[in-house]
């Protein structure tokens, strides 16, 4: 797990080579493609698919490595190698979060629009009602914390 988050590709192929259980999981359920999908580079997450991971695995909370990534800070190819490997864009957790939400809550276009452009449901929605869509006008309204970026899709 250590190697999936912090460590680099070399180390992480090499515990694969050695035998390592790509689907390994934490406790609760945390799997080694969700720490390379938070913490790590797109070189971490495709070694991990490559090997054979679990692309949709669950941890706990229902969360899955696209969630782990939409919600994360660095660079968008993590986002865009899990959709390329099959990952379920409209997952469910089991607070009712997509991984569309939670992009468009963190205020990253860069993931909304990887996460749109796979089919990511627009109209998904909360159980509090909090959804992706602004004024049903099919929008996706990505807010800061002064600025507020409508990216608009029809």
């Amino acid at each position: 797990m250590l190697a999936a988050q912090f460590g680099d590709v070399e180390r992480v192929s090499a515990l694969l080579a050695a035998g390592a259980n790509v689907d390994a999981t934490e406790t609760d359920g945390i799997t080694a493609l969700m720490w390379a999908a938070k913490n790590g580079v797109v070189e971490r997450v495709s070694a991990l698919l490559a090997a054979g991971a679990n692309v949709d695995a669950t941890n706990k909370h229902g969360s899955t490595a696209l969630m782990w990534a939409a919600k994360s800070c660095g660079d968008v190819e993590r986002v865009s190698a899990l959709l390329a490997a099959g990952a379920n864009v409209d997952a469910t957790n089991k607070y009712g979060s997509t991984a569309l939400i939670l992009a468009a809550r963190k205020g990253d276009v860069e993931r909304v629009d990887a996460l749109l452009a796979a089919g990511a449901n627009v109209d998904a929605t909360k159980d509090n009602g909090w959804n992706n869509s602004a004024n049903g006008r099919g929008a996706v309204s990505v807010s800061y914390t002064h600025l507020t970026l409508p990216t608009i899709y029809s």
